[in-house]
């Protein structure tokens, strides 16, 4: 089990930065307000409203779902004044607690245990400095994505969530032998700079960047931290109010937003089934499509790795909020999984626990999302046959669809398994507070 009781002092040091502490402070204070509890309500209205919503496994995450959109907007509105002085923020992230803080969950999107988000929101008339450092070994990727605007914010349904105006991957990057790096991020081009990203001199930067993990147990996530060196004056600091309010509209666009993102990309295909397509800005595949079990069903899915360094599947609810995944097998990748004697991963979703080691794990729920991803690619990679067609199975009949050294476990194995997730995720990420799902 993951400790209950709030964390201070110098854990998590890559994480836990001044500025990260002092905006979840100030983020969880406007989230408290009464217009993020409006915000929360019409989000659920959103979805009671959907089709999704009359489900069983849609009403029972849809308050959980939409408390974690809205996070997600509080943390939007408290960058965005901050411009002049930025800072990467954590999101995207489980509940946690440290510094005497109980900070809230905040998804969206089918938000990926394997990567470690962090973000910030820049004016394309300032420039930027970036530098980091990670001691090794680090994650099997680096990756920076500049986008013209958060999720919801533009008329279109972009399938990156918004649109890309810049990417830097680390494969690209010139590091220094230590381990550090800069970049440097403004409206001009490079001209001889290494590590630059020019980004359209008009509209808005949300700058994403995300450490991929391929195993947790050994990987470090890089420190990084990010300086504007030019740019017009500082703008004052809006009020709690003021925050809440911009938060709230930013709530609303988003829950409207992943409704129809997830109804034109996730639900529009088969039930059961899944499918793989190419990503742009060096993001390698993605995967993608929903599962509805009865209790004595399972849902096979075989995967092939590829020419990928990092390969992960997860299962979400309806909304694209990540089921639990510390003390739950809700995702895995590669280094938690069992492998298939050809080099393939086959993976069982099911509501009952079938034994199997790769087990993804729905919380009991009978519904939901599978995501998967393959990057850090290496050579091609076709989507064609990233994935095996899915099988259904009763539970009483899965050995046989199963290859013959797939690896079972008992329920002394099964705990070792969780309590030994636990401990890896707990190394650079901090704990959950009690009863947190």
């Amino acid at each position: 089990m993951q400790p209950s009781s709030p964390q201070s002092g110098n854990l998590y040091p890559e994480l836990a930065t001044t500025a990260q502490i002092e905006r979840e402070r100030l983020a969880i204070r406007v989230f408290e307000r009464p217009e993020m509890r409006d915000a929360v309500e019409q989000i659920k209205a959103l979805y009671a409203a959907h089709p999704l919503g009359a489900t069983a496994t849609g009403q029972a995450t849809m308050h959980r779902a939409a408390s974690a959109t809205a996070f997600m907007s509080v943390y939007h509105a408290v960058l965005e004044p901050l411009t002049a002085d930025p800072a990467f923020l954590w999101f995207e992230s489980a509940p946690h607690c440290w510094h005497d803080m109980e900070v809230p969950r905040a998804a969206y999107g089918i938000d990926n245990p394997q990567a470690v988000y962090r973000h910030v929101i820049l004016d394309v008339n300032s420039k930027y400095v970036i530098t980091g450092k990670v001691q090794r070994p680090g994650p099997v990727q680096l990756h920076f994505e500049a986008r013209s605007e958060i999720p919801g914010a533009g008329p279109t349904i972009d399938p990156e969530g918004s649109p890309q105006t810049a990417t830097l991957n680390g494969e690209d990057m010139v590091f220094a032998d230590d381990g550090s790096f800069l970049v440097t991020l403004d409206t001009e081009p490079a001209n001889g700079r290494i590590n630059h990203m020019q980004v359209p001199p008009v509209g808005y930067v949300f700058l994403v960047t995300r450490d991929l993990l391929t195993d947790w147990t050994t990987q470090h996530i890089y420190s990084i931290e990010i300086t504007r060196t030019d740019g017009p004056p500082a703008q004052p600091m809006p009020s709690d109010e003021a925050l809440a309010q911009r938060a709230a509209e930013i709530a609303l666009a988003e829950g409207r937003f992943w409704i129809a993102f997830f109804d034109k990309y996730t639900f529009v295909g088969p039930v059961n089934s899944a499918h793989a397509i190419a990503r742009p800005g060096g993001r390698g595949l993605a995967g993608g499509g929903h599962f509805k079990l009865a209790d004595d069903e399972a849902l096979v899915v075989t995967v092939e790795p590829l020419s990928a360094l990092a390969v992960d599947i997860q299962v979400t609810d309806p909304w694209g909020v990540q089921f639990e995944y510390l003390e739950h097998l809700s995702c895995y990748n590669l280094a938690e999984s069992k492998p298939n004697p050809d080099g393939s991963y086959t993976y069982v979703i099911s509501r009952l626990d079938p034994g199997v080691h790769n087990w993804l794990e729905p919380q009991g729920h009978d519904s939901g999302m599978i995501a998967l991803r393959w990057q850090a690619l290496t050579g091609p990679a076709d989507p064609k046959v990233a994935l095996r067609p899915t099988e259904m199975v009763k539970l009483a009949d899965l050995k046989s669809a199963l290859a013959p050294n797939t690896v079972f476990v008992d329920p002394d194995q099964r705990e070792i398994q969780r309590a030994e997730r636990v401990r890896a995720y707990l190394r650079h990420r901090p704990p959950q507070p009690a009863g947190a799902d």
